[in-house]
């Protein structure tokens, strides 16, 4: 769910994007389909990423989000890691949820990768249970992005016809926070996006800034 309204986000703010989805349950894949346009999402087997990520950059895509199952340690995360310039670990404010997050961090660590840790899955009305997530999280030596995604149910719904919640929803909650997010990620990553006013979503791409 975050991978495809990241990528979609970055879609519509003009960025040339591929998904590439090493989940099991191929549900990027399946909702792909669903939509008929883009950003594009493949399905392949993590021997096989080496290629489409070479086949993406010489195509023209500016961000390739590889999407993978939840904690998982499996050879698609390992390879999956080696070739991100930075790796995003989804985490719910919650025990269990928090002591997972080793297991992903030391896959980047191996790798040699930039991991930051992402609070998602929040609910309303938390902010203590984030701001002890977040704090234990940097206490773990984990980068923390500085924006929390929380639980709406527009989220899933939005994806039912194909479509994510900035679509459904161009100024709601949802939409917002996926701004904020790709707001942050685009700084941090360089990707040299145009963003609209900082509380409302676009409803037609924009054009990329001139490098």
């Amino acid at each position: 769910t975050l991978a495809l309204h990241v990528g979609v986000a970055a879609h519509l703010l003009g960025l040339q994007v591929g998904i590439v989805d090493l989940d099991k349950q191929a549900s990027a894949t399946k909702w792909s389909m669903r939509r008929g346009s883009g950003p594009p999402v493949a399905s392949n087997h993590a021997p096989l990423l080496t290629g489409m990520v070479h086949a993406a950059e010489a195509n023209g895509a500016d961000l390739v989000i590889i999407d993978t199952a939840g904690h998982s340690a499996d050879e698609s995360a390992l390879t999956a890691s080696k070739h991100s310039d930075l790796v995003i670990i989804p985490v719910r404010p919650a025990v269990f949820d928090l002591e997972a997050v080793s297991t992903t961090h030391d896959l980047a660590k191996l790798n040699r990768k930039r991991a930051v840790a992402l609070v998602n899955g929040a609910h309303s009305r938390s902010d203590i249970a984030v701001s002890q997530a977040q704090r234990g999280l940097r206490e773990s030596g984990l980068e923390v992005i500085p924006i929390t995604i929380h639980t709406r149910s527009i989220f899933a719904a939005s994806l039912i016809d194909g479509r994510t919640a900035m679509e459904h929803e161009p100024e709601g909650k949802a939409a917002k926070e996926i701004l904020a997010l790709v707001r942050w990620l685009g700084a941090e990553l360089d990707l040299g996006i145009t963003a609209p006013p900082r509380n409302r979503f676009p409803t037609e791409p924009l054009t990329r800034r001139a490098a």
